[in-house]
């Protein structure tokens, strides 16, 4: 979600909130919490009433740890969700959006397993899978309401937020009337309800590599999209397993807190990236140079010695044949 999808996210979440503000049923009966995960879990908003939300930004980090956000889903819920007893009335049951644009980088079965055996499994569940990357078939396993949203543009990603926030509403009267929670009508332009998913694998798609600014030590990301090959004579796309050049993205020391550091390094060789990447932070002009230690770093032209921010050791660079380089997962 880096760039343009986790800025919509952000913004797309506080225009939900600011919608719902003006329904008087929901500020009687909505609290909001957010949990975020990367290749880690964790809340980044606990839960509190719909007047009370406010977003911070959202996490990056390496990894789709989907088994961890469910064990803290499930600790949330058993920590902030009172159940009715013949002493009081209790909570009505949450309902739980969960949104992702990949998939899973470690393995959810166990996750999954223990989820179903909770008493919140039984609460609504709503999945929503951005884009091809997302694997909808982890989520079909979660729920029967997956909905995959394959919008383009800024007005696309309108429709979906006024979706989220219409079912919202909806679910804020039916949950508290009937126990019911359905959700609003689907605009098939822009989303549409999955009901059959197969596995797919994200890194077919998108190639991502971690580096920092030799002359600020800030890191940065270099993002990669995958080139499709058609077979001739039938317009029929597979994957061709070369990638281009879409952008450099400043990212903050966070992303480091958030990846799952623990996984088997993942590599990739410069032969199967097109493009000239470029530094995020400053005006040099290779953003893809490696250093000794193996990471990834900018320098502004050949025959330049540069210390490298990583490990504060110096190097000569010089244009060379193909290498391989470090890839992000997730």
């Amino acid at each position: 979600m880096i760039g343009d999808g986790i800025a919509n996210m952000e913004a797309g979440l506080r225009a939900v909130c600011r919608d719902l503000r003006t329904d008087p049923n929901a500020l009687e009966t909505v609290f909001v919490s957010v949990i975020g995960f990367a290749g880690i879990a964790k809340p980044i908003v606990p839960l509190v009433e719909l007047l009370s939300f406010s977003l911070p930004a959202l996490p990056l980090g390496a990894g789709t740890n989907l088994g961890a956000a469910l064990d803290v889903l499930t600790g949330e819920l058993d920590r902030n969700i009172q159940a009715t007893t013949s002493e009081r009335k209790g909570d009505w049951r949450p309902i739980i959006y969960l949104f992702t644009d990949g998939r899973p980088t470690e393995s959810p079965s166990a996750a999954v397993a223990r989820w179903k055996s909770t008493k919140w499994a039984r609460s609504p569940m709503i999945g929503v899978g951005f884009g091809s990357s997302a694997d909808l078939s982890v989520l079909r396993q979660l729920t029967e309401t997956v909905v995959l949203y394959s919008g383009a543009t800024q007005s696309d990603f309108n429709k979906f937020v006024k979706w989220v926030s219409a079912s919202v509403t909806l679910q804020s009267t039916r949950v508290s009337d009937t126990g019911d929670s359905p959700v609003a009508p689907l605009d098939p332009s822009v989303m549409k309800l999955v009901k059959d998913a197969k596995t797919i694998d994200v890194d077919d798609n998108i190639v991502t590599v971690v580096g920092r600014c030799s002359r600020t030590s800030k890191p940065y990301i270099l993002k990669y999209d995958a080139i499709p090959a058609t077979i001739p004579g039938t317009g029929i796309s597979y994957g061709s397993n070369s990638f281009t050049y879409d952008k450099s993205f400043p990212i903050s020391e966070d992303y480091f807190v958030w990846s799952d550091n623990g996984r088997q390094a993942l590599s990739v060789n410069t032969a199967a990236l097109a493009g000239f990447p470029t530094c995020a932070h400053c005006d040099n002009r290779y953003g893809l140079a490696l250093c000794s230690c193996g990471a990834v770093i900018c320098v502004a032209g050949t025959d330049e010695v540069v210390q490298c921010p990583w490990c504060k050791q110096s190097n000569v660079f010089n244009q060379s044949g193909n290498f391989d380089v470090g890839r992000g997962v997730g």
